[in-house]
């Protein structure tokens, strides 16, 4: 099933399955990718309780090693609505007997999704319903129509909202891994990344800890774009299918990362991490404004 939420001109479609975002429409104009198969049938999936990849498919929680699909297992479940309005819909997922056989803990996560005027805003709750401390990580993963209008996927670019000198995070394709002794130089001294396929060869740009808190994929031939607001999550990565020439580009704001070389294995002690107390919550929302 789906939902359909409104405010004016702006329009959203949210799907039970993963609480994923189906549809972004702006005076009818789409500007979320569709999902077609022969380059990736995501569209916005919910990463959680993990982001990425975990070596060897598994983790140590509660002292026992524990698989795990890449980027968790909410983006393939069942999400239950709990409020909807004309401009708002929450929805909801709680533990269950599959859910404990890879992560053994009670918990609730909401995704709650509200327009006002030209933004769309994407709120994670996470709750710990149980009796010990639990360790998550949790991302988003929009993926945005690029190229469109007849024009080329070398005439966007990145602008960030501030100078950065950061370099990215590198991903060992070998071992499916971040390499952390590899980084690949990005930003120096610039607020802007020109997008061409062969940037993505190597797989997603990450960034930790940059000073900008919002970035916009943005056409140098026409007005339309989109501006991500990040600023409760403290990392970033994009992303486009390897050597596919997919006609979409994703903007992903983290709280993880994918597993990097040299790790404890340890959820706890990935980087980001959050530890939640027993009936701790903890919420992070990130804003998608549409030009």
């Amino acid at each position: 099933m789906e939902f359909s939420i409104h405010c004016g001109k702006l329009h959203a479609t949210v799907s039970e399955n993963g609480a994923e975002l189906q549809s972004l429409k702006l005076d009818d104009r789409e500007y979320l990718w569709h999902g077609d198969a022969a380059y990736w049938t995501g569209r916005s999936p919910i990463l959680f309780p993990f982001v990425g990849a975990l070596d060897k498919k598994g983790v140590l929680l509660r002292d026992k090693y524990y698989y795990m699909p890449q980027h968790g297992f909410a983006r393939r479940s069942k999400f239950l609505p709990i409020a909807h309005s004309d401009a708002s819909i929450t929805l909801e997922l709680t533990d269950s007997d599959a859910s404990r056989e890879t992560y053994p803990f009670r918990f609730s996560l909401q995704a709650e999704y509200s327009l006002a005027d030209s933004a769309l805003r994407i709120a994670f709750r996470v709750e710990n319903r149980d009796n010990v401390p639990m360790p998550f990580c949790i991302g988003a993963h929009p993926a945005f129509l690029c190229p469109t209008d007849g024009n080329r996927f070398e005439d966007y670019e990145l602008a960030f909202e501030q100078i950065e000198q950061a370099d990215s995070w590198t991903n060992n394709a070998e071992l499916g891994m971040i390499d952390p002794l590899a980084q690949r130089p990005m930003l120096k001294n610039s607020n802007r990344i020109p997008l061409n396929y062969p940037l993505f060869d190597d797989g997603a740009l990450i960034f930790d800890e940059l000073r900008s808190r919002t970035v916009t994929l943005q056409n140098k031939n026409d007005m339309h774009s989109v501006t991500v607001d990040f600023t409760e999550f403290p990392m970033i990565g994009f992303w486009t299918p390897p050597k596919k020439r997919a006609p979409f580009v994703c903007i992903e704001p983290w709280v993880g990362v994918n597993a990097i070389i040299g790790e404890s294995g340890r959820f706890e002690d990935k980087p980001h991490a959050v530890v939640l107390q027993p009936g701790e919550r903890r919420s992070f929302a990130y804003t998608i404004s549409l030009q």
